[in-house]
């Protein structure tokens, strides 16, 4: 039986490799032989209760192996990382990935931890139809299985990230110098549009909603207001103008027309909308900036958008946008395939973050376009905000979508993670009320007749914080670039009391510790104080 089938390098029989992958062997076949330990770790981790898939995996585990292949690859492809999973290698296969350079200095125990955790997302991707478990349960699996208490981070990590493989971008959910964030720039538009250069449609609203097809979408910023592009004007505008305007190069503009033609039938941007500012920064700074882009139209018909950055100083040396040197970055299309983040007929991106990290320092012009492709009927629409809002889809929420399993090549290359060092702890600075007699902060250890309470605090600028009660996650906010985030609750239940805490992610996907704990009673009946009347 094999779990694992190494490809494309040959086992060398005593090696570091082979013991670790012998390892792996006996600690699946030894949870898989005790079918209480195999249920009950598969419902802590995956939460998957005991069924007729699960039989067949314990099934394959005991018996031929899973048969995944195990593929060796450089260290500049894998970014960094040391060991990966895909559901969808570039030949449509599930794969495992190894960094050879990490390979070279690793230990077996080592090995096998990543290897371990590495199958634990293949086991999640198996069992629970491809959907992602919050938290990296790769690593909470590997632990567990290995008798060890998972970092407290693994709960929170986002272990999704994306590497460029025979010239096809594959989704992966990757194993285990800090940054600044960049000044000057108006991305929360509270103060208008003040520091934005517009190109056709772009206005500024609290927000809105689309009606697109049979789906009605209500778009929310994070704050008060949040940029609108949608584009209206003439077919074969983008290439006139979209170079001029966004100030990429000729590279760029052809990278763009070749790669959505080549992935729609021919079809090329045709008029479109555009925002842009400059501002400078330093090697090393980060900057997050959110969007949703919301598709009218309908499959064959395909439109897209892209962000650009443009170093002014220095246009051949590029800045890292989502991981890859490159000036230009497509964000969401309708067709699927065509988009990093690809929405089908009708649909909409949700809010999406995009980061960047300036690699030199320079003046920098930051560009985000949305575009029709083949025509110029039914516009798509792309929000800009620094926060993620709130998406509604015929008024229900709407959670972000994942990213596409086969997007388009990126313009770039990968840009080799190499900070390592955890970010501060957030903190939770308020909790609010608005609803009932009494609104505003509710002090922790108070209570509260508000369902729905709005938890803020501060973080490093640009990470991403995930919001807890206990060790129940709750959901995601993104920092700003002076740190501020805030988290809209669903609706709590009443009666209960809530142990909120935070941990902060920053752009290499280091975690930190939680935050001090936030607790909140939710209490149905309005705190008010009674006014009591007393008479003759």
């Amino acid at each position: 039986m094999a779990q694992l089938l190494l490809a494309g390098t040959e086992l060398i029989s005593g090696s570091t490799l082979d013991e670790a992958l012998q390892r792996v062997q006996a600690r699946l076949e030894s949870w898989a032989s005790d079918s209480g330990a195999y249920n009950a770790l598969l419902l802590e981790v995956f939460g998957v209760q005991s069924s007729e898939a699960t039989g067949a995996l314990q099934a394959s585990l005991s018996g031929s192996g899973l048969g995944i292949n195990l593929e060796i690859l450089d260290g500049t492809t894998l970014r960094g990382i040391n060991g990966a999973y895909t559901s969808a290698a570039p030949d449509g296969a599930q794969r495992i990935y190894l960094n050879t350079s990490w390979l070279q200095t690793a230990t077996a125990a080592e090995i096998e931890a990543v290897l371990l955790e590495e199958i634990g997302h293949a086991i999640d991707h198996t069992l629970n139809g491809g959907s992602d478990t919050p938290g990296d349960e790769g690593e909470i699996f590997s632990a567990r299985l290995r008798g060890l208490t998972p970092a407290s981070s693994a709960f929170s990590e986002n272990d999704q990230s994306l590497i460029s493989l025979k010239g096809t971008m594959v989704a992966i959910e990757a194993a285990s110098t800090n940054t600044t964030p960049v000044s000057g720039a108006n991305l929360d538009f509270e103060a208008g549009l003040s520091g934005w250069n517009f190109y056709d449609s772009v206005t500024l609203v609290n927000s809105t909603s689309i009606s697109a097809g049979n789906n009605i979408w209500s778009i929310s910023p994070s704050g008060g207001s949040m940029a609108q592009l949608t584009p209206s004007g003439y077919d074969n505008e983008f290439s006139a103008s979209a170079k001029n305007f966004l100030g990429i190069s000729d590279t760029s503009l052809n990278y763009i027309n070749s790669t959505f033609a080549a992935n729609s039938d021919g079809m090329q941007p045709t008029n479109f909308a555009a925002a842009s500012t400059t501002f400078a920064a330093n090697a090393g700074d980060t900057l997050n900036i959110s969007w949703n882009y919301v598709s009218t139209d309908y499959i064959p018909y395909n439109d897209g958008s892209v962000i650009s950055v443009v170093n002014l100083d220095a246009p051949t040396s590029f800045a890292s946008i989502y991981g890859f040197s490159a000036e230009v970055f497509i964000l969401g299309a309708t067709s699927p395939g065509t988009g990093t983040y690809s929405t089908g007929s009708y649909g909409s991106t949700g809010w999406q973050t995009a980061k960047i990290r300036f690699l030199s320092t320079g003046t920098y012009k930051l560009g985000l376009s949305t575009f029709n492709l083949g025509d110029t009927a039914y516009s798509p629409y792309l929000f800009i905000d620094d926060l993620k809002g709130i998406t509604l889809k015929n008024g229900t929420s709407f959670a972000p979508i994942g990213s596409d399993p086969t997007p388009p090549p990126p313009s770039g290359t990968p840009v080799v993670i190499t900070d390592t060092t955890p970010p501060n702890a957030p903190s939770i600075t308020a909790v609010t009320d608005n609803f009932g007699s009494v609104t505003g902060i509710v002090a922790s250890g108070g209570s509260t007749d508000d369902t729905t309470l709005v938890i803020s605090g501060t973080a490093e600028a640009n990470s991403s914080v995930t919001v807890y009660n206990g060790s129940t996650l709750l959901g995601n906010a993104s920092a700003n670039n002076s740190g501020v985030w805030s988290f809209n609750t669903a609706t709590l239940i009443e009666g209960n009391t809530y142990l909120f805490k935070a941990t902060a992610t920053d752009a290499d996907g280091n975690v930190s510790v939680f935050s001090s704990t936030y607790t909140v009673t939710v209490d149905a009946v309005d705190t008010v104080a009674p006014t009591v009347t007393i008479s003759d």
